[in-house]
């Protein structure tokens, strides 16, 4: 990939960011809010699908050249030890909140209801209970990388045969799968993204091959397909119905919002956005690790107990909020000190 497209894949990256940050801002009391409730079940329709198709473009192009064990040597520093540290470093936190709360209201059992050693290691093993359930991404993520990395040890060469047999799994288990153990729903669903992204659209970005052209009808049908897609399923999920069409319209509306974003980035010519979204992708991960639960959700719920806030105020405050505070604990804390960056952030430079 040359400078121009890894310019590209932050910028989407910054995008997607801010997304996150976005839905883990409208939070349940906010979400009473119609239109809220609305742009909540919009973002979620096709930010994280996204990041999945992205993520399978930097695996195609970036690490299917390593073997297994580098795979692991590399992934696991960067995607577990941090899913860890931060799971641990959330039952603490609550754990703490819990004897404290107890021992102001006299409890005389102060350790009731906080979670256990066998609870920690549940939750944090098989991730359904886990109590940071904004972690999931990167718990799935690496399960989707080293699965795909032991199936190209047989396959020299990506397979459309790959992405049907993912797709057909993603249906499945967007219908037929309600066992969120070890998430498996998930990684299936979300394989199909990540496949696409390695087999698909792994030339988007590859500088061996020509920019993709932008023609205003491959725009204008991306952005017709987005926004019926979105439309129907908003209809849907406002019945509290299930369609065999879901996960389809899903699809429709992730994929043609991978290309959207792209066109977006290529577009992009204030220099000052740029800055913006620069800044954002370059602490993009450390804002996704610490900005929630205590970071958005603490500032949210101390925002509105300020009756006097538009909720409007309350979502934009939040997000700024939330990236700023992150940034600056990335850059001033975590990224001060090796031992920090490399528990919290997996990163040894």
């Amino acid at each position: 990939m040359n400078k121009s497209r890894c310019k590209q894949i932050d910028i989407i990256k910054a995008i997607l960011c801010i997304l996150v940050v976005l839905g883990h801002a409208i939070t349940q009391d906010i979400r009473q809010n119609v239109i809220a409730n609305d742009l909540f079940n919009f973002i979620y329709t096709f930010h994280m699908p996204v990041f999945f198709i992205l993520s399978g473009i930097i695996y195609s192009n970036y690490e299917i050249k390593y073997n297994f064990k580098d795979i692991i040597r590399k992934k696991t520093p960067r995607l577990i030890l941090p899913y860890i540290t931060m799971s641990l470093l959330a039952y603490l936190i609550v754990n703490t909140a819990i004897v404290a709360r107890n021992f102001i209201i006299n409890e005389t059992y102060l350790i009731k209801g906080i979670y256990n050693l066998s609870d920690m290691f549940k939750g944090i093993v098989f991730s359904n209970t886990n109590i940071d359930k904004h972690l999931w991404f990167i718990y799935v993520l690496f399960i989707i990388i080293i699965a795909n990395s032991i199936i190209r040890k047989y396959i020299e060469k990506e397979k459309i045969e790959l992405l049907v047999i993912s797709l057909i799994l993603a249906v499945l288990s967007y219908r037929y799968i309600y066992t969120e153990y070890m998430l498996l729903a998930r990684i299936l669903y979300y394989n199909f993204y990540f496949q696409l992204g390695a087999i698909i659209f792994k030339n988007y970005f590859n500088s061996k091959t020509k920019v993709i052209p932008f023609k205003s009808t491959s725009v204008l049908f991306n952005i017709i397909i987005f926004i019926i897609c979105n439309f129907i399923l908003l209809i849907i999920r406002k019945k509290g119905v299930y369609l065999a069409i879901n996960p389809i319209l899903s699809m429709g509306s992730s994929i043609s919002a991978f290309y959207l974003l792209y066109y977006i980035s290529n577009i992009i010519k204030s220099q000052l956005i740029i800055k913006i979204l620069d800044v954002i992708s370059k602490y993009n991960y450390e804002i996704y690790l610490i900005h929630n639960p205590f970071i958005t959700i603490g500032i949210i719920t101390v925002l509105l107990k300020l009756e006097f806030i538009n909720i409007v105020f309350v979502i934009l405050i939040g997000v700024i909020t939330s990236i700023s505070i992150s940034i600056l604990i990335a850059k001033f804390i975590i990224n001060k000190s090796k031992v920090l960056r490399y528990i919290i952030c997996g990163k040894n430079k």
